[in-house]
């Protein structure tokens, strides 16, 4: 993948000024981080740096639905049982790219470029459509729809046209809403254990199998795909992993069914790995994989 190609999850700054009859504000950030939590997390490790998170230049003065300043309702989560989440929504403003939300106009552009919604100046969709990216809005009334259609001007152009834009609201998060990241990072697949690998489920387990580490899911989050669906991971014992699954229903689902463990009950070969695949993930193992036959 080259590494020009990026993408982005642009928090929407016309969402913050919007009426919220069903939450209160910690909750609202809450939501939001586990937004964040969750698109960054559909991403594997390898692919994390190419995903970057971008929020309005002055999103410290901007007034949440209810009046309150984030630095308040930050401090207010720390003290109670949002900590940790408090914790990581710092780390994304801090780590987070700005785009200046007092400028409509991409001056940088060769014709310009404005972006409105609702006859509103949107710097934020504005950037979505600069970028490969995903507008994330507060869960708030107006912003609980997908996709969002704005109003785009180049130029000089007579008049504006429609375009859609993929959105977020909540940590429930489908493929389609994360349409344009995918197009140029694979997302990873939802993780499936039918049992059959596995040895603490003896209904299922069919003892000629080789057995499921204990850790499926983290070596997954830094698993590599080859073209056809087959995602491979590479462990601390410098085994590799398989995962294969089913592509039906409303995205793709894996499970793991194999490892180059030279002791498991069923030995998957190495060159069954793509060697452009070995050489990436190689340089990164995953540890703490809870492999059994060792």
């Amino acid at each position: 993948m080259p590494a020009a190609l990026r993408a982005a999850i642009v928090v929407n700054e016309l969402s913050w000024s919007g009426p919220c009859h069903d939450r209160d504000e910690s909750g609202l950030l809450e939501i939001l981080t586990r937004a964040l939590v969750t698109a960054r997390a559909r991403v594997s490790t390898h692919h994390s740096a190419l995903v970057d998170v971008a929020l309005p230049e002055d999103l410290w003065r901007r007034r949440l639905p209810r009046g309150s300043t984030l630095g308040a309702v930050l401090v207010q989560m720390r003290s109670a049982a949002q900590r940790d989440l408090a914790h990581r929504l710092k780390q994304f403003i801090d780590t987070g790219h700005r785009y200046p939300a007092s400028d409509p106009v991409a001056v940088d552009m060769p014709n310009g470029l404005t972006v409105s919604h609702r006859g509103q100046a949107a710097a934020g969709f504005r950037y979505v459509l600069e970028s490969q990216g995903v507008a994330l809005s507060l869960d708030v009334d107006e912003w609980r729809k997908h996709p969002v259609d704005v109003d785009v001007c180049r130029g000089d152009e007579p008049a504006a046209r429609v375009q859609t834009i993929a959105h977020v609201w909540s940590d429930v998060i489908s493929d389609s809403q994360l349409a344009p990241v995918g197009a140029i990072i694979p997302l990873l697949p939802a993780y499936e254990n039918p049992g059959h690998h596995d040895p603490e489920q003896p209904n299922q387990y069919i003892p000629s199998k080789s057995q499921l580490p204990r850790r499926p899911r983290r070596l997954l989050e830094s698993a590599l795909p080859e073209p056809g669906g087959t995602w491979w991971a590479f462990c601390e014992h410098r085994f590799y992993h398989r995962f294969q699954g089913r592509g039906a229903g409303p995205g793709p689902t894996v499970h793991w069914n194999g490892t180059t463990n030279p002791r498991a009950r069923q030995v998957t070969r190495e060159e069954d790995v793509p060697i452009a695949l070995r050489k990436a993930l190689s340089a990164r193992p995953v540890d703490q994989c809870g492999c059994r036959e060792i």
